[in-house]
């Protein structure tokens, strides 16, 4: 196994990501009320996330506001020259493929 930087152009262990270990968002009805589940185990906010995009994986923070009119986000950063970073996040999309990541994962 060989790791390499962000710099380098490469996610690092995204072997270990693929589309048969991922899955897609579920809104549950659960103890506590409507949640999004990933695997039929409820999320939070604030859990580590991979979310699969067309060039690889991009580990990011859930969050929902628990309307269910609204989608729920997906929040990252973009590394920038000079060790700087740019806050992001979208709408997760519907049918998006995710991997539930232990904090501090590195792909």
């Amino acid at each position: 196994m060989t790791s390499r930087t962000i710099g380098d152009g490469w996610l690092g262990y995204a072997h270990i990501m693929t589309s048969q270990s991922a899955s897609t968002l579920k809104l549950m009805t659960t103890l506590s009320g409507l949640r999004y589940c990933l695997d039929d185990k409820p999320l939070q906010g604030g859990d580590t996330l991979a979310l699969c995009f067309s060039g690889g994986w991009v580990i990011g923070r859930f969050e929902w506001n628990s309307d269910p009119s609204e989608p729920p986000r997906f929040h990252c950063s973009v590394e920038l020259v000079g060790g700087k970073a740019e806050p992001f996040d979208l709408a997760i999309p519907e049918g998006a493929l995710l991997r539930r990541c232990s904090t501090g994962a590195i792909l």
